[in-house]
């Protein structure tokens, strides 16, 4: 049997995996892990927030995904941390974002 490979050396996933919770669902993707709530995808200042970025506007994406992800905001910072440059680099978020989006709201 092979040896596992640290959490910080596993290759990471390309497609978002979703779960059905209580309440939610679970996003797992690129090593970040977060429930995002029914209600959530139910706000309307969140589909703003939501245009603003589709519209341009690359400022709102750390409001929304606060909105979005509500208590897993830094648990999935935190997944998305280069281990080496402890930097989270822009491009995984957005993609974390878009992949929550679309996974659970496919006609967003």
């Amino acid at each position: 049997m092979a040896a596992r490979k640290p959490a910080d050396h596993q290759e990471k996933q390309t497609e978002p995996k979703v779960t059905k919770v209580a309440g939610g669902h679970r996003v797992e993707y690129l090593g970040a892990s977060a429930v995002v709530r029914d209600e959530a995808l139910d706000d309307y200042e969140m589909l703003d927030e939501l245009v603003r970025m589709q519209n341009g506007d690359g400022t709102i994406v750390p409001s929304l995904l606060k909105r979005l992800l509500g208590d897993d905001y830094q648990a999935v910072l935190d997944g998305l941390r280069d281990p080496e440059s402890k930097r989270v680099k822009l491009t995984e978020v957005t993609a974390f974002l878009m992949a929550v989006l679309g996974t659970i709201n496919p006609n967003s």
